[in-house]
């Protein structure tokens, strides 16, 4: 490995560099300090290791894998676990679940790598289990854009498997005498095709619906993880296994290469070296890539430009320098999601607020409104996209600035489920009533077109005080 320690310490030393379709640039090497979020642990016992995978399911809850379970974990903390089917196997170290993604079908989809199944399970918690030839080893898995399940496996293949179970697999080429493929993580591209990473070969790889393959420019380090960002690249991990060159990586569909060094984190390690071992990255409610670290308890920020922010986590003894599976999303509450060891942490960004679904006068579509009313305005936030009203503090919400005279809890109907008081759900919503009188105060003169109104608040402090808001719409009627 001396050869390649050279060139990149060159290139380090000499700033931002190209060689051949790969940029590298050092960005990113100043350890800056921000204003860190705030975390909030939802504790599991299953979650020992951590947890390979974490899903925003159809049902707006978090879904993730936990010893042979899967875990759904609402935004207010509310844990249901589902645990496989017993099959008459005993399975020491677990069935080794790896993965977990929503189908086409409204069900979520996981894999199982001991015994090689594919699994699906439905958000009332469901069970079903298909199963893969022999030797099988499913790892990740996706949605395609052909509307099938598209999965990687540990030997040299990569899958595919329709909603009723029909199975297509693909072997990757040899990558050398000494090279075994391992196909890693997977994900739909924005060209209509599926892209992987390669652990044996630390290169990233094409697969179109129909099977055809491309591999392309090795990165200098182990590639892992992998996402398509805002601009249509496609950006994963790089994990530098023996020594301190971990990096965020970037590449376009056509192949051109970026490279973005991570920051190194002093202290004592067992492999000699201060590096991250970057695990797993999503886009954020800010519009910035966060990654997950294998190997210490932190979180990292990278703008697209990338400058790293690092930020440590709540206290989890035994995981600095323990291989600990995090993983992260971002949940329907604008706040990211990590999986750790024991816990689950919700990590809520300063500024930014979490979303609600506001419907102004429920069961009516225009909401006409007039400035001569004396009486009470109702607006409810619904309940579903992930939004628990149980988690809101009432007396924090402003309808343009109005706070609410009285609230109380009540189905008035679901998200998206239209006018006229349709779709009553059975989930209690929140509505609140605000008058009249105050909210004309805060109108403008004109009466043109609908009329947005605001509504902003916060949730209980045991929810973690986040900001969020809603809004809708009114149509002035009358005279003014």
């Amino acid at each position: 490995m001396r050869d390649q320690r050279w060139w990149l310490g060159r290139l380090l030393r000499a700033g931002t560099c190209v060689l051949g379709s790969l940029v590298l640039t050092t960005a990113s090497l100043a350890r800056a300090q921000s204003v860190a979020p705030t975390f909030t642990e939802f504790h599991h016992p299953a979650l020992g290791g951590g947890s390979p995978a974490i899903v925003v399911g159809p049902d707006g809850a978090l879904w993730f894998p936990a010893g042979d379970m899967i875990v759904r974990l609402t935004t207010s903390g509310v844990m249901t676990d589902h645990p496989l089917p017993p099959d008459g196997q005993a399975y020491p170290n677990g069935r080794g679940i790896g993965d977990i993604t929503v189908g086409p079908d409204g069900a979520l989809w996981f894999t199982e790598g001991v015994p090689g199944r594919i699994g699906r399970i439905t958000i009332d918690g469901v069970i079903t289990e298909l199963p893969l030839a022999a030797g099988r080893q499913p790892q990740h898995i996706t949605l395609g854009p052909d509307g099938a399940l598209w999965y990687t496996e540990v030997a040299d293949r990569v899958g595919r498997i329709t909603t009723d179970g029909a199975v297509t697999e693909y072997t990757m080429p040899p990558c050398g005498p000494t090279c075994r493929p391992h196909p890693a993580d997977i994900v739909a591209g924005p060209d209509g095709a599926l892209w992987f990473t390669n652990l044996g070969d630390s290169r990233l790889w094409r697969i179109t619906t129909s099977g055809q393959l491309t591999g392309f420019d090795r990165f200098i380090v182990q590639v892992g993880a992998i996402m398509v960002g805002p601009d249509d690249a496609l950006w994963f991990t790089a994990a530098d296994t023996a020594g301190p060159d971990d990096h965020i990586g970037r590449m376009t569909t056509a192949g051109a290469m970026s490279a973005f060094p991570l920051p190194f984190y002093p202290r004592p390690t067992y492999n000699g070296y201060n590096n991250l071992a970057p695990g797993a990255l999503t886009t954020g409610p800010d519009d910035a890539l966060w990654f997950t670290s294998s190997r210490v308890n932190v979180i990292g920020r990278m703008t697209w430009s990338g400058q790293v922010t690092l930020h440590e986590l709540p206290d989890a003894p035994g995981t600095d320098d323990v291989w600990v599976s995090r993983a992260i999303v971002t949940g329907p509450d604008r706040a990211l999601w990590i999986t750790n060891r024991g816990r689950i942490v919700r990590a809520a960004l300063p500024g930014i607020a979490g979303r609600v679904t506001l419907d102004i006068k429920p069961g009516s579509c225009a909401n006409p409104f007039s400035r001569a009313s004396h009486g009470v305005l109702p607006a409810a936030v619904l309940a579903g996209d992930g939004v628990d009203i149980r988690a809101i503090a009432p007396e924090t919400l402003r309808l343009n600035g109005v706070p609410a005279l009285r609230w109380r809890t009540v189905d008035v109907g679901g998200v998206g489920a239209g006018c006229a008081g349709q779709g009553l759900d059975g989930t209690p919503d929140l509505l609140l009533r605000f008058s009249s009188q105050a909210i004309a105060a805060t109108l403008p003169a004109t009466t043109a077109g609908p009329v947005p109104l605001t509504l902003t608040g916060r949730l209980k402090p045991e929810y973690g005080g986040t900001a969020i808001d809603g809004m809708d719409t009114i149509t002035i009627v009358g005279k003014r």
